[in-house]
């Protein structure tokens, strides 16, 4: 795998003034690394027809992932050829830029934990100043095992679990171009992936470039034209170098707030300001015939740039019940003249049971709400009120550290000066509850040797 980091493959600096010698790859660098420029945009490889018979489902995840890069990664100017070859491949160093599944015998021990792996030829610097060296071949092996154990999908569906064939060859895809691990940011080229894969699909989950990866690409290569493209993404940065699925609660009431995490990217070559809506979808394409609409915000974000913030919005009392999937649109009025409006959608891989029963509404009042220690207060929540109607009980806390009271009437007592937050907490008959809060300010008297504050 390729290790080198984008910082170092972003620092062009200067022009390369000695010429350069036919290659079959076309990254060129400096003897001492000071500058890097390419030598084409477009680079052939040639995939194994042995390894991916026309008409099967690997061949189709293999030209995919050349159709992500080509395709869904915005206003760049790199592009991948095809250049089908059948028989076998010599080893690295034949000129050929191969992509094919290894044979158990050419796959090292070293690399068991990969799904694949890609390897560069590079030539050498020995004159002084030295001609430059540049990569001469670049070599894409997936594991033996991969025709039983990868995913062919070319639709793939957002897994934790299971690596996905295409996905798997726009990351060596992206090594091969010269883009190096990504930790840092949500992105498809980070070190762990694709053990759970990365990368933002949409309702179409058609296969792309994150915006990240998208930005390195047009580092390398430079832009080819201003492109605006926002998207919606079901995936979050994990722990350093891996990509997760964003997992749905799994149960919410109506009348009730809920809370879930969402990633917007912006994969165009400009900053947006983003409109985001929120939806519950009964099915993952978050149909607008059948979406039923929660709430909204605002997301501002650099180009090429991606973010996972936290969403809390409340379901209506009118909201469907029984399994709904939490979803959210991009930019859902289409006022972003968009590059490709296909990836602005996305549910959650997992659906929340919205439950018939409405929460309840908590309610209470507080006098005095403030005053000289001690204060006595008392509380009364009889305005609190449930939907349906059913019993409710009352949990009170003090916010002083002492015992919880319960009850439609409460009173207490403050011996502390400070301000306390008094949380009231009903629940109905089905179990769903809800909160409210009030603050109680307290003093000492003047004069006072006891009281202190808290």
């Amino acid at each position: 795998m390729i290790r080198r980091k984008l910082a170092l493959l972003f620092a062009v600096a200067m022009s390369v003034l000695a010429t350069l010698p036919a290659a079959a790859f076309t990254y060129k660098e400096t003897c001492n690394g000071s500058a890097i420029r390419w030598q084409s945009s477009t680079v052939t490889f040639s995939p194994s027809l042995a390894s991916f018979p026309s008409g099967s489902a690997l061949r189709a995840a293999v030209e995919a992932a050349r159709d992500g890069w080509n395709l869904h990664a915005p206003g760049t100017n790199y592009r991948i050829q095809y250049s089908w070859i059948s028989g076998s491949f010599g080893i690295l160093g034949d000129g050929i830029n191969s992509i094919q599944i290894a044979t158990p015998e050419n796959w090292q021990s070293g690399w068991s934990n990969y799904a694949a792996i890609t390897r560069h030829k590079r030539s050498m610097c020995y004159l002084f100043p030295g001609a430059g060296s540049h990569w001469e071949e670049a070599d894409i092996l997936l594991a033996p095992n991969s025709a039983t154990q990868l995913d062919p999908s070319t639709n793939p569906t957002p897994s934790d679990t299971m690596k996905n064939a295409t996905l798997v060859l726009l990351h060596e895809h992206g090594h091969a171009m010269g883009l190096g691990d990504e930790d840092n940011v949500l992105a498809t080229m980070n070190s762990g992936w694709p053990s759970p894969v990365g990368g933002p699909i949409g309702t179409r989950n058609d296969v792309h470039p994150h915006g990240d990866d998208a930005r390195g690409a047009r580092n390398l290569y430079g832009t080819a034209v201003d492109v605006r493209d926002v998207a919606a993404s079901t995936f979050r940065l994990g722990s350093p170098g891996f990509a997760r699925t964003i997992t749905a609660p799994a149960t919410a009431s109506r009348n009730s707030s809920v809370s879930f995490q969402f990633t917007v990217l912006n994969r165009g070559t400009t900053d947006e300001t983003i409109p985001v809506y929120f939806y519950l979808s009964p099915t993952r394409t978050v149909d607008p015939a059948t979406r039923f609409y929660l709430g909204a915000t605002t997301i501002s974000l650099q180009y090429a740039r991606s973010i996972t913030a936290h969403a809390t919005v409340t379901i209506p009392s009118t909201a469907p019940t029984g399994y709904q999937y939490l979803s959210w649109v991009t930019d859902p009025t289409n006022a972003i003249a968009e590059g490709d409006e296909g990836n602005n959608a996305v549910a959650l891989v997992n659906p929340t049971f919205i439950g018939s029963n409405s929460a309840p509404s908590a309610c209470f009042s507080a006098s005095p709400v403030s005053g000289n220690a001690p204060l006595n207060v008392s509380f009364n929540a009889s305005c609190s009120t449930d939907p349906e109607g059913s019993a409710l009980s009352y949990s009170w806390d003090f916010g002083d550290g002492s015992p919880l009271g319960s009850g439609v009437s409460v009173s207490h007592s403050y011996y502390s000066a400070g301000y306390f937050d008094a949380t009231l907490t009903v629940t109905d008959s089905g179990g769903a509850t809800s909160i409210s809060r009030r603050r109680i300010s307290v003093t000492c008297p003047a004069g006072s040797r006891w009281c202190e504050p808290e």
